[in-house]
């Protein structure tokens, strides 16, 4: 069962999930299309985040 947190503890996470790709695969990407790119940042960022939360355990 997914780890519940809460929804700000969940958007921190996406910020910061988001963040560290931005800075990671902007090199690599500097020729897609800005709009193309913060979608494929997007789309990745939330799918590490779901990730996350299905194999984190419940702390406590």
């Amino acid at each position: 069962m997914p780890y519940n947190i809460t929804d700000r503890a969940r958007a921190e996470r996406l910020d910061t999930i988001r963040d560290e790709l931005l800075e990671r695969i902007r090199p690599v990407c500097a020729l897609m299309p800005h709009n193309l790119f913060l979608e494929l940042v997007e789309s990745m960022a939330a799918i590490q985040l779901k990730y996350e939360l299905r194999t984190s355990q419940p702390t406590g």
